[in-house]
């Protein structure tokens, strides 16, 4: 019997590469983001290094919107159900909170210091195929893995506030199909959106830089 082959297609905007991570006062002097150094352009290249606290890569697409349109075969009802119901949602958020009577908004989950928060939006379009194996499609193999996240609402990049939900994995049968995925994408073209902010000792923070 020969193997079936499921097809996967997905496009979607803004799509794209998105992180935060710590960098200490020292380094931020070193590229001259702080003090009185020119600025070092190196510093666009190695923000990828600061990505301790959370990176994420892929199509903009979530459980909630129409998700089955990404897979190219004909589901019944009962196995949109079935995938809808093994999906799983990785949620990333700073736990953010407006203090009405102070006027500010704290980070509830980020230690006093400073962060480099980092976006490369763009449209991304992904096309491959899984090989499933002898037989037809098991819906109830395929696992779509989502990672929903929001960033601090004083910083934005060219799409305006970064809150998003990418597919950052599929699984068939326990195996990931990540490699053809992330492979296969085709983007529009990019550049990175950096922002730096210092988070101060009451946990307010703001914004010290941006590219």
């Amino acid at each position: 019997m020969a193997d079936f082959q499921m097809n996967v297609y997905i496009k979607s905007e803004p799509s794209g590469e998105y992180s935060i991570g710590s960098i200490s006062k020292e380094d931020l002097n070193g590229y001259g983001i702080l003090g009185s150094k020119p600025y070092d352009e190196r510093f666009e290249l190695d923000v990828v290094n600061h990505s301790d606290i959370f990176h994420a890569y892929g199509v903009a697409v979530s459980i909630a919107d129409d998700w089955g349109s990404i897979l190219s075969i004909d589901l019944s009802h009962e196995d949109k159900a079935k995938i809808i119901e093994s999906a799983v949602t990785k949620f990333f958020n700073l736990s953010e909170e407006y203090i009405a009577e102070r006027g500010v908004h704290v980070l509830n989950n980020l230690d006093p210091g400073y962060y480099v928060i980092m976006t490369a939006p763009t449209k991304y379009s992904a096309e491959f195929e899984i090989n499933t194996g002898e037989g037809d499609f098991d819906a109830s193999l395929l696992k779509l893995v989502f990672t929903d996240f929001s960033f601090p609402k004083d910083v934005v990049d060219s799409y305006g506030p970064i809150r998003n939900c990418l597919l950052t994995d599929i699984e068939y049968n326990g195996d990931s199909e990540r490699d053809g995925y992330i492979d296969s994408m085709v983007d529009r073209g990019y550049r990175r959106e950096i922002s730096v902010i210092e988070v101060l000792e009451d946990k307010t923070y703001k914004v010290v830089w941006t590219s």
